[in-house]
Parts: structure tokens; sequence; C-alpha cells
């Protein structure tokens, strides 16, 4: 219960700003777990089709493969902003790109 309620109060609240930290390509890369966690459960309420797509495709994405996806397939963000934003080199994408292949179903 108290776990809803901080959600609720505080965590929440702030899920559109931390979409918003994307659009603007501002760097996600010191938000915390809970904060990352949040913008993706508010991404999934925003585009509900998108989502269910991704859930029938793939098998247990992390919260930062979400995010990937996020930056590429909706933002349609090129590989140099998305290293940027998520705080990782650009090479680095290659390896999260083929984890998320690997978890497709």
């Amino acid at each position: 219960m108290i776990i809803n309620y901080y959600l609720a109060e505080f965590i929440l609240p702030a899920c559109p700003s931390l979409l918003q930290f994307l659009q603007q390509k501002e760097s996600v890369a010191d938000i915390t777990a809970d904060e990352k966690q949040c913008l993706i459960t508010y991404y999934a309420q925003l585009r509900p089709k998108r989502w269910q797509e991704w859930e029938h495709t793939y098998v247990s994405l992390t919260t930062t493969q979400y995010i990937f996806l996020i930056l590429q397939e909706d933002l349609h963000y090129d590989d140099d902003t998305i290293a940027q934003i998520l705080g990782v080199k650009p090479a680095s994408l290659r390896t999260l790109r083929s984890r998320i292949k690997g978890r497709e179903k």
C-alpha cells in the first residue's frame, strides 16, 4: 500500500516530464531505475498499440531496451543521438540491438 501511494504521489506525475527528456534529446543516463520504469509504464499507456506490438514481438526486455525501442522506432532518432541519450558509446548500440533481437519470440 505504501509503495502504491509513493508511485501515485511522486513517481507517476513525473512520467510525462521523463518522456519530454527523450523528446528533447536529454540524457537519461542518470535517472533512477524507478524513473526509467515509470517512463516505460507511462509510454505503454500513451502508445498502447505500439506497446502491444512490442509485447507480442519480444520476451522480457529490460527498461533500457524498451527505451532504446522508443528512441529508435517511435522518435526515429539516429544512432549518435540514441547513444548520447542513453549515455553509451555508439558502438554499444550494436550489442543492444543484438540482445533485443535475441529476445524475439
